[in-house]
């Protein structure tokens, strides 16, 4: 089973992935299912999502599309706004059909805020895992994820970092938290292109739970866009700054150089 072309692979990923992708995606993708769904024992190469295609859900529009690996991708903003829903604003724009996710590699959606953005106005994306189950990462040290923010012309202000949630255990939909919750920021390398990072398990901080009880089951990756991160003055900017997150596939590894 082929998932993605060559010209997919080449956009998607730098060459510290493709090893990684080699071992996922080799003998026709036996070991993207064996080792995700059906393993006995935890894997040290698991492919969390990728290959996305455009989807809905009926009662839920920030669900914009599902991964080959069975998982969703929920995309919205939230804050102090307008009904909840912060300062930011869709900017009318995103990778909506088959053609563009693969030509490009990634999905995302467009985002400005017309008016100053404050401390708790946010952008997420927000991964499932793949069946929209949960993934033992215990055999694992890495996670790896491609990113990229495609700003528009000389938007000064657009963000340079994210923060990158890895959840699991039991959701509380009272506050929508996972019991085991833990964080790292990312530097984005360039505000115009997607690029790959390989993050150290161990430098995550817990808000919630720990790492052990997380890596037994992880059931979500988030990627937000935090008011302040990497963008000293964009806060107070009352100017339309666009911010196009790029999202590319999430795996965790076993980094064994």
């Amino acid at each position: 089973m082929q998932i993605f072309s060559k010209n997919y692979v080449a956009k998607s990923f730098g060459m510290g992935f493709l090893g990684i992708l080699g071992t996922l995606v080799a003998c026709g993708g036996g070991g993207v299912t064996s080792t995700v769904a059906q393993s006995a024992a935890p894997s040290e190469q698991i492919l969390f999502a990728m290959g996305f295609q455009p989807t809905t859900v009926s009662g839920d529009s920030t669900v914009k599309w599902k991964s080959t690996q069975g998982g969703k991708v929920y995309v919205n903003s939230g804050g102090n706004g307008t009904g909840g829903a912060g300062n930011w604003a869709y900017g009318g724009w995103g990778t909506w059909n088959q053609t563009d996710i693969d030509t490009k590699g990634w999905v995302g959606v467009q985002f400005n805020h017309p008016t100053a953005l404050n401390s708790a106005d946010y952008i997420y994306y927000k991964v499932t895992a793949p069946k929209e189950g949960s993934v033992d990462i215990s055999a694992t040290d890495s996670l790896i994820i491609s990113l990229g923010n495609e700003k528009i012309g000389s938007e000064a202000n657009t963000p340079t970092e994210v923060t990158i949630f890895v959840e699991g255990g039991t959701l509380d939909t009272n506050t929508w938290t996972y019991a085991n919750t833990c964080k790292t920021t990312q530097s984005l390398r360039s505000t115009t292109l997607q690029s790959t990072y390989v993050i150290a398990l161990s430098s995550l901080t817990c808000t919630s739970g720990t790492l052990a009880a997380l890596k037994s089951g992880v059931k979500a990756v988030e990627v937000k866009v935090l008011a302040g991160g990497g963008n000293a003055t964009g806060d107070a900017s009352t100017t339309a700054n666009y911010v196009l997150i790029q999202l590319g596939a999430i795996a965790f590894g076993k980094n064994n150089s």
